[in-house]
């Protein structure tokens, strides 16, 4: 075609136009010419670039003599060269010296090979026919265009297909070189593009037949002519034709083996049967049909089979299409032709007229006598063609099998049948599941059944003869196709690890012998085949299946370094059966002359382990247990049966391995059960027995009575039951009504078990997860129902206690208890510098270390001791159990309800003189600071604590010197307030405080002590009664009598040493005017009445608080008063001779519990006499009047019932040492006035020291 020349700016060189660029041809020599060549300039050479040709596949010569150029113009061979002949660069230069200008030439180039440029693609579309060469000169070119052709050519035609010979006949086949080049057949895929190479021919050409693969039906086949030089050039095409070829298809048939009777070897007239039913992709499905050929193979005929006496229609004895419920037979024999030879035969049908037209799911059938079977017994193969009228055929292999000759004898079975996985063509199946049923002799498989039974009581049955598609007989080995069984669980490969059992009637040997009637055999597992080169893991208890290739007996060596066995295989058997159950772990060495290698198997631990969580069970029970696997991805199957062997119910389980699962069967009936599990990827089975009974009615008691207890305690009530239980109710109700709590308690176990109710969360619905424990014992309790109590707690008194064993049943026990009321009774110091806090760490400690007197109570404590706070309250251990323990004084102060504070007191100690009190009045009333307070929580003291709990108590141990303070600590001497209070709602029952003081301490659920902090001084803490220094720093009592000298009254006339025996005054110590004694005795109790005592013994409100004066103030007077008053007239001090001072001995040792069994006051008397027992009938009450109305305010010596005493409690025995008692029943009788005011100074002084 005509170039376009493109001129550069510069006018250098220039292509005005070309000519014609010729086609190209196919060949190892073709020329080819670009003409009219036009340049202005004849001063620049002329390029050609033809990389495009090269590209294509074509080779150019580098020899210059090739490239020439005409039409008025020439060159010499070196004016004419090609560059990069063999690239995509390759250019003719046409040196400027050759070029003559204005003229036009032509350039002629020879020998390019284009044999390799191929003219059309593998879609057969035309390639290469557009191909350019640039022309240039300067910066100005233009291009021409060409084509690659070829003469080549073919055609294929719609009919070319002969399915006889399986060819393809081509016509007007045309090479480009007939000596080399090919012609090839190909399929096509989805595109219409050529995929597989079916055939190809060398070198013909005309008409040519091509042998191919096999095609069926229309099918779209392309002809190509292809480069040959080396083979066979798929990419290089030079023509080429499509076209869909018609052929016949072929498909297959259900069928696979040919049937023999009888099949003993050396029959000479066993009739055989060919049965096969057209399927879904049967070729001759809507076809008419046309013939049957069968061809047995050569080892048939080798070893004498025959079937060369079929002659006619007459021999064949069945001939028939079997169309659902109908059969169609062929009763014109006259158009059926049989043409047999020794191994072929071929029953043609297609003269008879109306023959069937073959549907989906017809049976066709052809039985054929007079066959002569081969002398050897084997298996032998034949192939099976059924063709329609329309050529489309289908064919299928087929399997002869022929048995031992016949032999007499009783037929039994040889060896337990195995049920495993063939890997040995059974069934003319390359891996399939059987079962194998050896045979001592051949039997006679033309009748009796078989009956397969699984574990889950499942069966599979068939006849012998019949079902015939179920079996395969080989003489005295009957193999059985598993996978056809009515299992519950079949496995992927096939394999029914359930089959448990088969069962076989009515089994006849092929010759004269006695049959099998009915026989039942265990079918043993294999879920494991070895066979040659075969390595693999097993799980010790599994067993595994060798199998041969032949039913002949074999042996097979398995060793290890440790164990050696040998197995021999059974007769009419092929495989041996090796069990692990017993081998140790470990890799075996699997030898048998069967195999060309050796194979191995290693065994492995599946503790498959299979526990009940009972050997008996109620009847209303679950059947409850769990298994275990170390099988990897393991399914386990669980099975019930009865003791006559019936299935009642099954489960699976899926396991990881080392997993353990529980399970669970729904109750069953009374009776003797067995439960199997099954592994199914090993078959390793473990069973266990057990038993279900009627479930025994539950007879449920309390097991120990309850004792009395105090409302807010913990009360334990053993319960215990005949027969395990899951229904027994517990049942608390009041005898008033008010309170009814229903508790179920679980049993299930059959044990005892100790049931916690708390009587401080009964009643309430915020605590009612804590209303009821189980402290012993297993078993488990639920509150039920219970009447709502929410504010208190539930009120004292009797209470019903019933047990049943369901809630609708009468009791079954029942006791009675009484709730008393609680009571905050008091808290005391106890001290001791002979233990160390650990040492007090139990109630059994403290109590000992108390009764050998080395913790005794205190009045003062030193940083060196170590302090016991003994909190008596009952009825706390219910609130305490609602929260978490206390087990330090940090514990204690968090808890709601309860609260212990220790605080510095603003009343200063007694024993100062007149003016000292008044000065201490008036200091402490202008004082403003805070009393000093212990830190109870802070951590570093809290945590040096321990809280013991004992029955009704509390003891809280510290060290002293650890007691932390809120600011300052307090001064040596300073008294302490120990005060602990109950303060929780439920337990105050709404109680409000006493309004006798400011801080309502008074109240009954508060109780004080003092004790003084002596700092790191020693104190004594032994019992000091009756002892004490000699007081011999008594004064004159001259100034009324100062309490810190000793003896001596309020009156001029005082005098004596007040010097003492033994702690006592002597009767000579002096008296003094008896009306000052009197007034000063009258000052005393005028005070009395509202004083605060601050010794160390127990507060109780006993005094009426409308009496109390309600001036505050007056205690703190009236404690300075008493202080001075106590000391004068002659009177003892506490031990010594003064009252604080002349010699002051230690306070006496208090008893540690304040209140006598009735309930009363206790204090020591001064002196060491006995104490005095307090009459119930008093004579001569006499009252000492302090505040005018004839009451006694906190009377703190001997003990004090109603605010009343009479002389006669003063009443004390002498000791019986010769001492005189401290004062006498005779003196008192005669109440002579100056005993009267004896005894009345003697109460006041009492009185003083109890304010001290």
């Amino acid at each position: 075609m005509a170039g376009i020349a493109i001129v550069s700016e510069s006018g250098a060189g220039s292509i005005s136009s070309i000519g014609t660029v010729e086609d190209v041809g196919v060949g190892p020599d073709q020329t080819q010419t670009i003409e009219d060549i036009s340049i202005r300039d004849d001063s620049e050479s002329v390029t050609v670039s033809v990389g495009d040709l090269v590209d294509a596949g074509a080779d150019f010569d580098d020899d210059s003599s090739s490239y020439t150029i005409t039409n008025g113009q020439s060159a010499t061979e070196d004016e004419v060269t090609i560059h990069n002949a063999d690239t995509s660069d390759a250019t003719v230069t046409i040196q400027e010296s050759a070029l003559d200008s204005p003229t036009n030439f032509d350039l002629i180039i020879s020998n390019v090979d284009t044999t390799g440029v191929a003219t059309i693609d593998r879609s057969l579309e035309r390639r290469n026919d557009d191909l350019e060469y640039r022309v240039q000169q300067g910066y100005s070119f233009t291009y021409g265009s060409f084509s690659v052709v070829s003469k080549a050519d073919t055609r294929i035609e719609q009919d070319a297909y002969d399915h006889e010979t399986k060819s393809i006949e081509v016509t007007d086949v045309q090479l480009e070189d007939p000596e080399q080049d090919y012609l090839a057949i190909w399929q096509t895929d989805e595109d219409g593009s050529i995929a597989n190479t079916i055939g190809f021919q060398q070198g013909d050409q005309g008409t040519v037949s091509v042998d191919i693969d096999e095609i069926q039906g229309d099918t779209e086949l392309a002809a190509t002519i292809h480069l040959g030089d080396d083979g066979l050039d798929k990419d290089v095409i030079y023509a080429g034709d499509l076209e869909t070829v018609t052929a016949p298809k072929k498909g297959t048939f259900e069928s696979d083996s040919i049937t023999a009777d009888p099949s003993n070897a050396d029959v000479q007239d066993s009739t055989h049967t060919f049965e096969a039913t057209i399927i879904e992709n049967s070729a001759t499905k809507g076809g008419d049909l046309d013939r049957i050929l069968i061809e047995y193979s050569s080892s048939f005929t080798d070893q004498g089979g025959n079937l060369s006496k079929l002659g006619s229609s007459e021999d064949l004895s069945g001939l028939s299409i079997q169309r659902e419920e109908d059969v169609i037979e062929f009763a014109d024999r006259d158009g059926v032709e049989v043409h047999a030879t020794a191994g072929q035969l071929t029953v043609d049908v297609s003269q008879v007229e109306d023959v069937p037209r073959l549907k989906e799911g017809d049976t066709v059938s052809l039985s054929y006598d007079l066959i002569t079977n081969p002398q050897e017994s084997s298996e032998y193969s034949a192939d099976a063609v059924i063709y329609s009228q329309s050529n489309n055929m289908d064919k299928g292999s087929q399997t002869i099998s022929i048995s031992e000759s016949l032999e007499d004898g009783d037929v039994s079975i040889q060896s337990e049948p195995v049920h495993y996985l063939s890997h040995e063509n059974r069934l003319d199946k390359e891996e399939t599941a059987v079962i194998e049923i050896p045979f001592n002799i051949a039997i006679d498989d033309s009748q009796g059944t078989i009956t397969v039974e699984t574990s889950s009581n499942s069966s599979s049955s068939f006849d012998l003869g019949e079902d015939t598609d179920m079996y395969q007989h080989n003489s005295g080995q009957l193999i059985i196709d598993a996978t056809k069984l009515d299992s519950p669980v079949t496995l992927e490969s096939g394999l029914s690890p359930l089959v448990e059992d088969v069962v076989l009637q009515d089994i006849h040997p092929e010759g004269k012998g006695e049959p099998i009637q009915a026989e039942r055999r265990s079918i043993r597992y294999s879920g494991t085949t070895i066979f040659d080169s075969t390595n693999t893991t097993v799980y010790q208890g599994a067993s595994v299946a060798i199998e041969h290739q032949e039913s002949e007996e074999f042996t097979v060596d398995i060793a290890n370094e440790d164990e050696q066995s040998q197995l021999l295989s059974g007769t009419n058997s092929q495989i041996s059966l090796y069990e692990t159950t017993n081998q140790p772990l470990g890799k075996y060495t699997v030898a048998s002359p069967i195999f060309a290698d050796d194979s191995s198997v290693t065994l492995e631990s599946a503790n498959l382990l299979l526990e009940l969580s009972d050997s008996e069970f109620d009847v209303d029970d679950s059947i409850t247990g769990q298994v275990e696997s170390q099988i990897s991805e393991d399914t386990i199957y669980l099975e019930i049966y009865t003791d006559s062997g019936e299935l009642k119910t099954s489960k699976y389980v899926s396991l990881d391995e080392g997993d353990t699962k529980s399970f669970s069967f729904d109750s069953l009936q009374t009776g003797s059960y067995s439960i199997r599990v099954i592994d199914l990827q090993s078959g390793i089975r473990s069973s266990s027995s057990f038993s279900v009974a009627d479930q025994p009615t539950a007879e449920v008691g309390l097991h120990n009575e309850p004792s009395n207890h105090t409302i807010g305690d913990l009360l334990d009530l053993k319960i215990s039951t005949t027969h395990p239980t899951e229904t027994a109710h517990l049942r608390l109700a009041s005898a008033d009504g008010d309170y009814t709590g229903t508790f179920a308690v679980d049993l299930s176990e059959g044990d005892p078990a100790t049931v916690r109710l708390n009587t401080y969360a009964l009643g309430d619905p915020d605590l009612a997860a804590d209303a009821a424990t189980v402290v012993d014992g297993p078993a488990a309790v639920t509150l039920v129902d219970q009447t709502a109590v929410p504010d208190a707690t539930i009120d004292a008194g009797p209470y019903d206690v019933t047990v049943r064993p369901d809630a609708g049943a009468e009791p079954d026990d029942a006791a009675t208890l009484t709730l008393a009321e609680r009571d905050t009774e008091a808290v005391t110091v106890l001290a001791s510098d002979a233990h160390d806090p650990a040492d007090l760490t139990t109630a059994d400690a403290i109590t000992a270390a108390t009764a050998e007197g080395s913790l005794t109570e205190a009045d003062a404590v030193t940083d060196d001791d170590t302090v016991v706070y003994a909190l008596a309250a009952t009825g706390l251990d219910g609130l305490v159990a609602t929260g978490a323990p206390i087990d330090t004084l940090g514990d204690l102060d968090a808890r709601t309800g309860l609260s212990l504070t220790v605080r510095g007191t603003d009343v200063e100690d007694g024993g100062n003189t007149d003016d000292e009190s008044d000065d201490a009045e008036d200091d402490e009333g202008d004082d403003d600071t805070d009393p000093v307070a212990a830190n109870l929580s802070d951590p570093s003291f809290a945590d040096a604590t321990t809280v013991v709990a004992d029955d009704g108590r509390r003891y809280a141990v510290f060290e002293q010197a650890t007691m932390a303070f809120e600011d300052e600590p307090p001064a040596a001497g300073d008294d302490l307030a120990v005060t602990f209070a109950v303060t929780d709602d439920r337990l105050r029952d709404g109680t409000e405080a006493t309004e006798g003081t400011d801080d309502g301490t008074d109240d009954a659920e508060t109780v004080t002590t003092t004790v003084t902090y002596a700092g790191d001084g020693e104190s004594e803490h032994e019992d000091t009664s009756g002892s004490g220094t000699d007081g011999e720093d008594g004064g004159d009592g001259e100034d009324g009598g100062d309490g810190e000298d000793g003896g001596g009254n309020d009156g001029d006339e005082g005098g004596g040493d007040g010097t003492v025996d033994d702690g006592v005054a002597v009767d000579d110590g002096g008296t003094g005017d008896d009306a000052d004694a009197t007034a000063g005795a009258d000052a005393e109790t005028d005070e009395t009445e509202d004083a605060v005592p601050s010794t160390n013994e127990t507060d109780v409100a006993d005094a009426d608080p409308e009496e109390a004066d309600p001036d505050p103030d007056a205690a703190d007077d009236s404690a300075a008063d008493r202080s001075a008053g106590s000391s004068g007239g002659g009177s003892t001090g506490r031990s010594g001779g003064g009252s604080s001072g002349g010699g002051t001995a230690e306070r006496d040792e208090r008893d540690a519990t304040a209140l006598d069994p009735d309930g009363r006051v206790r204090l020591d008397p001064p002196v060491p006499y006995e104490r005095a027992t307090l009459r119930e009938d008093p004579a001569s009450p006499l009252t000492l009047d302090e505040s005018g109305d004839g009451s006694v305010a906190n009377w703190a010596d001997g003990y004090l019932t109603d605010g009343e005493i009479s002389l006669s409690d003063l009443d004390r025995d002498a000791l019986g040492d010769g001492r005189e008692p401290w004062i006498s029943v005779d003196e008192v009788r005669e109440f002579a006035p100056a005993t009267a005011l004896l005894a009345a100074v003697l109460a006041v002084g009492l009185l003083v020291r109890r304010s001290r």
